[in-house]
């Protein structure tokens, strides 16, 4: 469902709610208790400290049993909570899904706006890449430290040039195709330290409601082969 529908049957005020999520605002109470109702979802369900998950040993346990289900019970629903933070409630499955439904047009977006990255189309000459929209969680947000677009343009440009053209090549590829889905290993240097990540990367041409044309792109770390890791291994000198 889009958040404009869900907000129009939940008595909530779309404009205000779609601004506090974009720009990262606090939500007030009467806001998330109509959602709440209305999802039929506990108010537990919106709060950091949500039980995501729980894990109940078998009737009958012993004493230590159950304390290694409680300990199992808590490490899950700490780690679900860091993903959660770190941007990882969608996975390229939800994206294929909405480019699917959507059929490239980018509307009823909400649900992964902030979850990937828009660029202007590479147009023949063009050199680099003309960030259009960076998202709060995506992974580049993520990884580079970019704080908007201007300053995630800044960072790449400082990319080797071999990179570059790389990537180039990989967006003026999926801008003839319905998309295109690799793994990819990067290790740069961005402001002195240095940044080493693998991952999976989709990367569809879209377009909005007028007929601009951009690449939509959502990544996700990966952590597999040893060929893999072994390209992301970081100079100790």
């Amino acid at each position: 469902m889009s958040l404009s529908r869900a907000c129009r049957e939940a008595g909530v005020n779309y404009k205000t709610l779609h601004a506090q999520l974009t720009h990262g605002r606090e939500i007030p109470f009467p806001t998330i208790d109509k959602i709440s109702r209305y999802s039929g979802l506990p108010l537990e369900y919106f709060s950091d400290f949500r039980p995501n998950v729980a894990i109940r040993s078998p009737e009958g346990s012993s004493e230590l049993q159950q304390r290694v289900a409680k300990a199992l019970e808590i490490a899950v629903r700490e780690q679900s909570m860091d993903m959660m933070r770190a941007g990882y409630s969608i996975g390229t499955d939800d994206v294929l899904d909405w480019l699917r439904a959507n059929g490239g047009v980018i509307q009823d977006f909400d649900g992964i706006r902030q979850h990937v990255d828009l660029y202007h189309q590479v147009i023949g000459a063009d050199y680099g890449l003309r960030p259009h929209q960076i998202g709060t969680y995506s992974l580049a947000t993520r990884s580079f430290g970019a704080q908007d677009e201007d300053h995630y343009q800044q960072i790449v440009n400082g990319f080797d040039k071999g990179l570059i053209e790389s990537v180039v090549a990989d967006h003026m590829e999926a801008a003839s195709r319905d998309y295109l889905l690799s793994d990819r290993a990067i290790k740069v240097l961005i402001a002195g330290e240095h940044v080493a990540v693998a991952y999976r990367r989709l990367i569809a041409p879209v377009r909005d409601v007028y007929g601009n044309k951009f690449n939509l792109v959502f990544a996700r770390r990966i952590y597999g082969s040893p060929e893999m890791r072994e390209a992301l291994e970081v100079d100790r000198d």
